[in-house]
């Protein structure tokens, strides 16, 4: 007989029976104590209980084991070893990343250029974060965006 999740087949009882609460993330179980399939973002440890897919592999969203990281959380990127590496770390201002050379978003006061990398704003005089090399987006205090996307100091008025 097929129980629903979170429930297991107990053959004296004759019944589904519910998994215990305090195995953590788990989907199915075949006794009490025993489970065999793991909430996403889990996976079955060697004990027959959950394990959090973050808690071993840092950046990790979904696995299949403790060494294969099957999905990043948002900041992150698989690797060739199946690890989430930290796209900050790999380029940085990247804030959301494809892989460790392709940037999909970056930070303020960064800007994607047409090579997915992220460049700083530095270049342009008050302006905290930009949308190109020469065109801003919101600038610093003491200064306003005026309508050519340029920082002005207030001090102009």
């Amino acid at each position: 007989m097929k129980c629903n999740a979170r429930f297991y087949y107990n053959t004296t009882l004759a019944t589904c029976v519910k998994c215990r609460n305090d195995i953590s993330g788990c989907l199915e179980c075949t006794s009490s104590t025993i489970c065999s399939k793991c909430d996403p973002g889990y996976f079955v440890g060697n004990v027959s209980s959950c394990v959090l897919c973050d808690s071993i592999l840092s950046g990790c969203s979904k696995c299949s084991s403790a060494s294969v990281c099957l999905e990043c959380k948002s900041t992150f990127y698989i690797y060739s070893d199946n690890s989430c590496r930290d796209c900050k770390l790999a380029m940085p201002g990247c804030s959301h990343c494809i892989n460790g050379s392709a940037c999909q978003s970056c930070y303020h006061g960064y800007f994607l250029n047409t090579s997915s990398l992220c460049q700083t704003c530095t270049s342009i005089t008050g302006c905290l974060s930009c949308i190109s090399s020469t065109l801003c987006q919101y600038c610093e205090t003491s200064y306003f965006l005026g309508s050519d996307n340029i920082c002005y100091p207030c001090s102009v008025l």
